[in-house]
């Protein structure tokens, strides 16, 4: 894995030291949607996409929770690529339960080299939690080659209050949707995500992390300030996300 993406794909899991890159898979043991909202996703969809669509790909798929729970709702053939060899057998494990893995292949790869070879899907899916891919409008320019004209694009991101820009890095409402588009693409729809669902589920994650940790710190205990500072990190992250940003998932379509 290249320098900037690795640092990156660090970045996407808040791992703080490349030591704990090994420890990712026992730290979010037990939690499936890592983040996402999909249920988000299945109302963007079922309001807004009229036609039939039959290929998807999810960039970053991590335990499989988004399109598995999208095949159960809508019929079609979906590929999610992961970086995390854990992750991805989690994924299929999920899909057998779910009765959707005849629909579904999941394949453990790096997805920023994967990418250019992905084309003329019916959906793109990928939550932004980084900068692997580039900024955001470099991000929108690479996920618009793998669809066809006309194609959807399902974006997670965040974006910053406005009262705290200048004293935190990244993108206000209004900047967000001026790079949407300047990227060619138009915006069809969009779920702004609960601000106390947000919380409730990071308590919930944040409970199960800290019981993972625990569990990790006795088995290697030579780690135990490397995992304390990732529970710490975490809570930081979580604090910043609750009270500075809005979560927000956006329904794209290529414009020509």
């Amino acid at each position: 894995m290249k320098d900037r993406t690795q640092k990156e794909f660090h970045r996407s899991l808040d791992i703080i030291d490349k030591e704990l890159e090994k420890h990712i898979p026992g730290i979010l043991e037990g939690l499936w949607e890592l983040g996402s909202m999909p249920e988000y996703m299945i109302d963007l969809m079922d309001t807004h996409i009229k036609s039939n669509f039959f290929t998807v790909t999810d960039f970053g798929c991590g335990k499989g929770a988004v399109l598995i729970q999208l095949a159960e709702k809508f019929d079609f053939e979906g590929l999610g690529i992961d970086m995390v060899p854990e992750f991805i057998a989690s994924a299929k494990k999920y899909a057998r339960e779910h009765d959707v893995d005849h629909s579904l292949e999941f394949m453990c790869g790096n997805f920023v080299s994967i990418l250019p070879t992905i084309k003329n899907q019916d959906l793109v899916i990928y939550g932004y939690e980084s900068d692997i891919l580039g900024d955001l409008k470099t991000t929108l320019h690479q996920l618009r080659t793998c669809v066809k004209d006309n194609g959807y694009m399902m974006i997670e991101y965040i974006f910053l209050d406005n009262s705290q820009k200048g004293k935190i890095d990244g993108l206000t409402e209004k900047e967000l949707l001026r790079v949407i588009k300047e990227s060619n693409c138009k915006l069809i729809g969009r779920r702004d995500w609960d601000r106390e669902r947000v919380k409730g589920v990071n308590r919930s994650n944040n409970a199960l992390i800290r019981q993972n940790v625990a569990s990790l710190i006795e088995k290697y205990p030579e780690n135990a300030n490397l995992f304390e500072n990732y529970f710490r990190n975490q809570l930081e992250e979580c604090d910043a996300l609750e009270n500075f940003f809005t979560c927000t998932t956006m329904l794209l379509r290529k414009t020509l």
